[in-house]
């Protein structure tokens, strides 16, 4: 009798584990496979950032003493801990050796730092920036039923918002309003929407607590949806 029971005890949580696994199957088209799947790609490609560096692709970088402005912008982000800058020089086209100061990401800037911030689209050069937090999926709109074409995977168009967490508070700083906060005034990102969630800072602090909604193609591969083959 004893070990009858236990067979069914042991029946029904295996039935149990089978059911359970079914309904977490990461190929399916649900919310819950896509909210996971676009976190992980937020995760990666940042969202909420600034372009920090123009023409530069990250730090560490040196800036000769002269270019005041950058200077005063780059020193206000010393100021609240995201960078470090020490003396040294760099020469100029001529050769001629200048003063500079060289900046680097401090751990506390690693937090919020990204290298891919695009500044226009997907085919300009990416860019160092520096992101107000870690965006996560709020809410799924809806999607498609997935489709596939011969040769291709299934694919299925993805609707969404997100939300920030984990908020710094290094663009609060006067300083860095001053500076930062006014690098894209009256240039490309005054006249245009944000691109993937970047831009200037003004414009992420206005939209952060209400984040534009965005879309996504998914696709279905053999570990789950993601968004590129």
């Amino acid at each position: 009798m004893k070990t009858k029971m236990t067979s069914m005890i042991v029946l029904s949580v295996i039935s149990s584990s089978l059911i359970l696994s079914g309904c977490s199957n990461p190929k399916d088209a649900n919310e819950g496979n896509f909210k996971q799947a676009i976190n992980a790609i937020l995760a990666k490609q940042k969202v909420g950032c600034v372009p920090i560096l123009g023409n530069r692709e990250s730090f560490p970088t040196t800036v000769p003493q002269q270019a005041t402005d950058q200077i005063k912008l780059l020193n206000s982000l010393v100021k609240v801990g995201l960078l470090s800058g020490k003396e040294g020089t760099t020469k100029d086209f001529s050769g001629k050796i200048l003063p500079a100061i060289e900046y680097s990401v401090t751990p506390e800037g690693e937090k919020f730092y990204t290298s891919n911030v695009y500044p226009r689209s997907s085919q300009s050069k990416s860019t160092g920036g520096f992101c107000i937090g870690d965006a996560e999926v709020d809410k799924i709109i809806n999607f498609t039923e997935p489709q596939s074409y011969p040769g291709s995977a299934q694919v299925s168009n993805v609707k969404f918002t997100y939300k920030f967490k984990n908020l710094g508070k290094w663009f609060e700083d006067p300083d860095v309003q001053a500076t930062v906060g006014t690098m894209w005034k009256g240039g490309i990102f005054e006249r245009q929407p944000l691109y993937d969630g970047n831009g200037g800072l003004n414009q992420i602090l206005e939209s952060k607590d209400n984040p534009p909604e965005r879309e996504i193609n998914l696709f279905l591969t053999n570990n789950g949806w993601v968004d590129k083959l």
